[in-house]
């Protein structure tokens, strides 16, 4: 599946890696979006830096990302992700394994 974060249009892309704009990291204990457009739902957040990246970057806000994805087979799923921090000088979006293996509630699911 892809997620194609930050373009124009409101569906999701097919997968292109010179366009996917989105890191999986293993080492990321939250998501992060540096999109407020991504988020269904958001709760400002003042005081709080997200540290890890360059000197630490301000938290502008905490929600819920809703990020489309697109199956091989061309079906679109909305992926939503709670509890994400929106940093809006992130250079990047951070999809963290952990965090979404937390939310889930299927056993055996692959996460």
């Amino acid at each position: 599946m892809a997620y194609i974060s930050g373009t124009t249009t409101s569906h999701p892309v097919p997968f292109s890696v010179d366009a996917m704009p989105i890191y999986i990291d293993s080492g990321a204990s939250l998501s992060v979006s540096n999109n407020e457009c991504d988020f269904v739902a958001l709760k400002p957040v003042k005081d709080k830096n997200l540290s890890g990246i360059a000197m630490g970057l301000p938290i502008a806000g905490i929600g819920t990302i809703k990020w489309p994805l697109l199956t091989d087979s061309g079906t679109e799923v909305d992926l939503y992700i709670r509890n994400a921090l929106y940093v809006p000088h992130c250079p990047m979006n951070l999809l963290s394994p952990q965090h979404l293996a937390q939310q889930t509630k299927h056993v055996n699911d692959g996460f």
